[in-house]
């Protein structure tokens, strides 16, 4: 018997997607400031014209460095004399090689986060990727804790273990999401894990229901993009809950 070594795929390579930034929305006083020196003050503004509504941005210190042709040191120089000096704050600590800083941009030091990001928009998600991640894992962690409502366990109950997804549950997700967006909704696993919460909850299913509604309803009206799965849109409805 004879084996045939198969071709090796062919790679291909995306095109990159080009720059959309336009602006750059800074402090004023930053530009007064006569305790930042020019660099600073391109630094500054590379890095706001990456934050977003909130002033939230997760650009990496090689981006900038690659835009203005300098080392990454040298913008670490810069970024941490503007933390200093109150223009910046971190919001989540970076891992070398593993995921960025998240920053916010300060405009008002008596605005706190929480304010900032509910200020800038009540429908679009402002946090950064590590942020939902933290947030998520942490309620997860919390509804875990709780135990499933009119469920009867024999012996010893493991409330870690995940409850049984209905697919009822998945099938009223798909049908708002047609009713709204007109496209078909494939379950994914994040809406999955979206149900799964909403089970660990106290939040009837009716009531969930009623206030994703009112979330692809706002979506809609503002003309924002639909939403890839329903688990950010779930756990900002639950954390507005308290949970």
């Amino acid at each position: 018997m004879t084996f045939t070594i198969p071709k090796q795929p062919k790679i291909v390579k995306k095109d990159q997607q080009p720059d959309q930034r336009q602006i750059a929305v800074m402090p004023l006083k930053a530009l007064s400031d006569k305790r930042l020196d020019n660099q600073a003050i391109r630094v500054f503004g590379l890095v706001c014209s990456y934050a977003n509504r909130a002033g939230i941005t997760w650009v990496s210190r090689q981006t900038i460095a690659n835009i203005l042709q300098v080392t990454p040191q040298a913008v670490s120089k810069q970024v941490a004399a503007l933390k200093r000096l109150g223009y910046i704050e971190v919001v989540r600590k970076g891992f070398k090689g593993q995921r960025t800083e998240t920053m916010r941009v300060v405009f008002n030091s008596d605005i706190t986060l929480k304010d900032a990001l509910a200020n800038a928009s009540s429908t679009e998600d402002l946090r950064s990727p590590q942020m939902k991640e933290e947030e998520l894992k942490e309620m997860n962690e919390t509804l875990l804790k709780k135990p499933i409502k009119n469920k009867k366990v024999i012996g010893k109950s493991n409330n870690k273990e995940k409850p049984p997804v209905s697919d009822n549950k998945t099938k009223d997700i798909q049908e708002m999401y047609v009713r709204w967006f007109k496209e078909e909704k494939v379950i994914s696993e994040n809406d999955k894990d979206a149900v799964m919460l909403v089970q660990r909850s106290n939040v009837a299913w009716q009531q969930y229901m009623e206030q994703l509604d009112a979330q692809f309803r706002m979506i809609v009206s503002e003309g924002l993009r639909k939403p890839d799965d329903v688990l950010a849109l779930t756990v900002s409805i639950l954390a507005d809950k308290g949970l």
